[in-house]
């Protein structure tokens, strides 16, 4: 009966990683369905004959005005929707120092990065915006669970 033993750890370590394991599927899932949406929205639903990107103010009072229209759950989706987008905003983009402007007392290393940082505003910009959109669609798509 040596093999009970065995049978018995291999049992509870299933038991304990297998709702980790069905976590983890349902966020790749739902992670995969807001970039196919995403890749959708950009590509399949383009209209070609617009040459320069949509300014990122319009782009998130559009999103806004979708997540006004979704039903609410727990709250209203807007609100959550303009949470999270601020939530995003804070932690990854004004709390590593993306966002802030250098002080003219700054250290000569800072004012550097500072300047390097401003070189690229267009890119952050843009990776902002992305980032506000995702926040807010997931915002959505959690106004559409079921209750």
């Amino acid at each position: 009966m040596a093999g009970d033993g065995a049978s018995i750890d291999i049992g509870i370590t299933k038991a304990i990683t297998a709702p980790f394991k069905i976590l983890s599927f349902f966020a790749i899932g739902f992670f995969v369905i807001l970039v196919g949406r995403m890749a959708i929205d950009m590509w399949i639903l383009a209209d070609d004959s617009q040459d320069a990107l949509e300014p990122p103010t319009a782009v998130i009072a559009r999103e806004l005005e979708r997540a006004s229209a979704a039903p609410a759950f727990m709250g209203s989706t807007h609100d959550r929707a303009i949470a999270w987008a601020n939530f995003i905003t804070e932690w990854f983009y004004r709390k590593p120092g993306l966002l802030k402007n250098a002080s003219p007392d700054a250290a000569p290393t800072e004012q550097a990065v500072r300047r390097g940082v401003r070189a690229v505003d267009f890119a952050i910009g843009r990776a902002l915006t992305g980032s506000q959109v995702i926040s807010i669609r997931a915002a959505v798509v959690v106004a559409y669970l079921p209750g």
